[in-house]
């Protein structure tokens, strides 16, 4: 109780509403558990201060590190053995052509796309192949204008305010989308003003995303397209096996471990929904275990009573007790969002 009344005497922070809600349950509290609590509490802040020097995680390793994705590691390790093939011979005096870096991203839904693009905006950054890790996200309607000839000066600043950093764009098949014939011709115009600003700016790397048989007529619009893009990077879909690990990667972020059984549950699972129409690979995931947490909450009956505070006596609940998903927290869901694919038509 001592230094729990030494902490109270340091200096006075605001509280938030969790931690006033803590001081009406100190009294039910018991000492062991309350000098548990002030033992986390002291370690957490000399971590934080262990830490503090080395917050950033390299770009490259994380990606390396991911689970999955083996093309777009091996696309990211090409572009930077190019660019340093490059740089040396640049310092031995022998000449070199101009070298575009830019990618296309293609797959299915929930296969790490955006996750990818974002490091590999990072990783560009820290070799040298861009300027900045400036990571713009766009969409059809971030790109397209709403009146003929406000299009390409709406391209041209995109380029100008990311100029260094990378550009993604994501599902751009849309911006020839047959659905959008009226405005077609402005998705002419922004693919064509697109194409003149990856020669203005070549220290800037765009990628574009989106399903693969899409992407491939979307190359097709405008052949400097394809000419200016060297890099595919094809997304396959996640295997059974790395459906589970990626489970247990994004339980272990909530604060969650799933037990021996509920994996073995879980390959049954997966196997079955990765067949089902509209199957979201990395999405389906995150919603299975999030789902698992308010089963689990369920289970334990925290909504049994408003008085929580006996799930907070270690000596009543083990971690284990709380913090373990097992089977009975996973049930196969049938209720996969059916991803709208557009249908793709040619500019103009």
């Amino acid at each position: 109780m001592k230094q729990l009344g030494e902490l109270m005497m340091g200096e006075k922070k605001n509280l938030t509403q969790k931690q006033e809600y803590l001081q009406y349950l100190l009294p039910e509290l018991e000492d062991g558990l309350i000098d548990k609590m002030i033992a986390v509490a002291t370690a957490k802040g000399k971590k934080q201060v262990t830490n503090s020097a080395n917050t950033d995680i390299d770009p490259y390793e994380e990606l390396m590190a991911m689970i999955g994705c083996n093309n777009a590691k091996a696309q990211l390790r090409a572009m930077i053995a190019d660019y340093r093939m490059r740089k040396i011979a640049e310092a031995r005096g022998r000449n070199h052509a101009r070298a575009y870096y830019h990618a296309v991203f293609s797959g299915n839904p929930g296969c790490a796309k955006t996750t990818c693009a974002r490091l590999y905006a990072k990783a560009l950054a820290n070799e040298g192949i861009t300027q900045n890790k400036r990571f713009a996200e766009l969409s059809r309607s971030n790109i397209v204008g709403q009146y003929v000839g406000s299009t390409a000066p709406k391209v041209r600043e995109i380029f100008r305010k990311n100029a260094g950093g990378v550009i993604f764009i994501d599902e751009a098949y849309s911006l020839c989308d047959g659905e959008h014939s009226s405005n077609n011709t402005f998705g002419e115009e922004a693919i064509n003003e697109i194409i003149v600003c990856l020669e203005n700016y070549p220290e800037t790397v765009a990628i574009f995303a989106g399903y693969p048989d899409k992407m491939e007529e979307f190359l097709e619009t405008n052949p400097g397209l394809r000419s200016r893009i060297p890099y595919r990077v094809a997304f396959e879909d996640y295997t059974t096996e790395e459906l589970v690990d990626i489970s247990k990667v994004i339980a272990n972020k909530h604060g969650f471990a799933i037990s021996d059984s509920a994996a073995v549950k879980l390959s049954v699972i997966y196997e079955t929904a990765r067949k089902q129409k509209g199957f979201s690979n990395g999405r389906y995931v995150r919603n299975m275990v999030e789902a698992a947490v308010r089963v689990k909450g369920i289970n334990l009956g925290v909504m049994d009573n408003q008085d929580i505070s006996k799930f907070m006596n270690a000596d009543l609940y083990t971690d284990d007790a709380l913090f373990s998903l097992d089977e009975s927290c996973f049930v196969l869901s049938h209720d996969i969002p059916q991803e709208h694919h557009r249908k793709i038509g040619f500019c103009g």
